[in-house]
């Protein structure tokens, strides 16, 4: 199966969809990772990389990431702000571009970050009529509750809405804990949410149950 890994963070920044994705491989799947220029966690884009340009490395020598360029996180809640956005539009333009010649059976979105980090992958998925998962690292808009800058109904419930919108276009919702379920549902079909924790990725347990994160994945 070619997997195509999407995420606001990859190697070298130390997620645990790093792990995933090797694992995924070592499964016999053909992976690839559509991602950012890293600069997480010191706000600084990393030695060796260049902020403009698109560019093409490897992670284990055989998964092949794609990478756009995204205005660093700095250390300020602006840039930041920026940094999230310069994803999205970036994505939206450039990732089509540079996989125009790809081809793919799935996309995994790795959650972690804002929600809008998924939207040029919507693009994506209907581009190559291809099966959308969204593994949920955070909750939105419900996360947004603790920042008081943020903190009101019409903001809320448009992230809301925006969040509805995209659940609606994805295929399945992954969560990573069970706590999530009541928060999710209300923005999507509960028969599109599946259960897999992060804890899964741990070697023992991946090697036990080999083909349990994959049979999930095209179980649709």
């Amino acid at each position: 199966m070619k997997i195509l890994i999407t995420s606001h963070y990859f190697f070298p920044e130390n997620f645990f969809i790093n792990d995933i994705a090797k694992k995924l491989n070592n499964l016999g799947n053909d992976v690839s990772i559509a991602t950012g220029k890293p600069n997480y966690p010191a706000g600084l884009i990393y030695k060796d990389y260049k902020f403009l340009g698109l560019s093409k490395d490897s992670y284990e020598d055989d998964i092949v990431i794609y990478r756009i360029p995204v205005i660093p996180r700095g250390k300020s809640k602006f840039q930041l702000f920026l940094n999230y956005i310069s994803f999205v539009l970036f994505g939206i333009f450039l990732f089509p571009y540079i996989l125009r010649n790809q081809k793919f059976d799935i996309i995994l979105h790795f959650g972690a970050g804002p929600i809008t980090s998924v939207l040029p992958f919507l693009i994506i998925k209907f581009l190559k009529k291809i099966k959308l998962i969204i593994w949920v690292q955070d909750l939105y808009p419900d996360t947004l509750k603790s920042f008081p800058i943020v903190n009101n109904n019409f903001f809320i419930n448009s992230v809301g809405a925006l969040v509805k919108f995209i659940y609606f276009f994805s295929d399945k919702i992954l969560i990573q804990s069970k706590s999530f379920e009541n928060s999710v549902k209300k923005y999507t079909n509960k028969k599109n949410i599946v259960y897999y924790s992060n804890s899964s990725i741990d070697i023992k347990l991946l090697q036990k149950k080999k083909y349990d994160f994959q049979s999930k994945l095209i179980i649709i």
